[in-house]
């Protein structure tokens, strides 16, 4: 995160503060990553439509799927502590997906996501 941050500050700061209106240079919005992420979850809950599927992927991805999920915007994307790791359970439901409620517990900030009064990203 650091070379980034100097090597693109501005792009860095937008990425921080609108997260999923960011673009990176040569990169992907976040929003369209959102979309492309979205649509695989679909493909797979027709695939798949009475069974289950593991997907292995990076905490950012966790995160849209998080905040997309739970109708949130803007630095509310860096609210949930997402442990190296971790589980998060998507459920695909007639209506689309859902989270289980025992991930309420992700989106209560953690003193290492909130640093004096700003929102950071995680390390």
């Amino acid at each position: 995160m650091a070379e980034i941050a100097a090597s693109e500050p501005k792009a860095f700061d937008a990425y921080l503060r609108f997260p999923t209106a960011a673009t990176f240079p040569t990169g992907e919005r976040m929003a369209d990553a959102e979309r492309r992420v979205f649509r695989v979850l679909e493909s797979f809950a027709g695939d798949h439509p009475a069974g289950s599927v593991a997907m292995v992927t990076h905490e950012l991805v966790i995160r849209l799927v998080l905040l997309r999920l739970r109708r949130l915007e803007g630095t509310a994307m860096w609210d949930p502590h997402i442990p190296p790791g971790s589980v998060t359970e998507v459920r695909a439901t007639d209506e689309g997906f859902e989270l289980p409620t025992i991930l309420e517990g992700l989106f209560r900030a953690s003193a290492r996501e909130r640093a004096g009064g700003r929102t950071v990203p995680p390390r």
